[in-house]
């Protein structure tokens, strides 16, 4: 093998590397990891207007304005197929959106998935049994954050609006039972 297909092969090997690297990177996240969990109280309200400007499509290419549930209790999720514990709270969601469905709790999950990796996220839904709908928001994440007074920028979130748009609280890393609970309270 001459020189030139060795230094060929060489960038082809190290490039395939480089590829496979940055996919285990993406898609695995140590499960011990420990985790800062921090809840915030927030004041202030989110308008239906103020929603109705961003307009997400579902794994599925369906568009939904995300003010059409302003006028009942939510919890908007951030969360993504790649972080681990996103994935560990999502039983506790599809749990507390069928516990308080009397309520009309709704459960917003915004995935922060890129877009070409609706496939994925569609698959996570399935094994989940997600009833709750789901939201491609990678683009325009951090602009919702905004409208719902938050800052702070790390997954999960969940942020809890009362049904009349009043922000309940933002809670910033896994979503426990009890912390979701006591959250509730304050916009059921």
């Amino acid at each position: 093998m001459n020189r030139f297909a060795q230094s060929i092969l060489f960038v082809a090997v190290l490039a395939i590397s480089g590829f496979a690297g940055y996919q285990l990177y993406r898609y695995s996240m140590p499960e011990n990891q420990p985790l800062s969990v921090v809840e915030t109280s927030a004041s202030g309200s989110v308008s239906q207007e103020q929603l109705n400007a961003f307009v997400l499509d579902d794994p599925d290419g369906v568009s939904y304005r995300l003010g059409q549930w302003h006028g009942q209790p939510q919890i908007v999720n951030y969360w993504a197929t790649w972080c681990a514990p996103c994935r560990k709270e999502v039983p506790l969601l599809v749990a507390l959106q069928d516990e308080f469905s009397d309520e009309q709790l709704v459960i917003i999950g915004l995935s922060m998935d890129y877009p070409e990796d609706t496939a994925v996220v569609k698959e996570f839904m399935s094994e989940q049994a997600i009833d709750y709908p789901i939201l491609m928001a990678s683009d325009v994440g951090h602009e919702i954050a905004g409208v719902y007074g938050s800052n702070n920028f790390a997954l999960p979130i969940s942020i809890f609006v009362a049904a009349d748009g009043s922000i309940g609280g933002i809670h910033l890393g896994e979503l426990k039972r009890a912390e979701a609970e006591q959250m509730l309270k304050d916009i059921l």
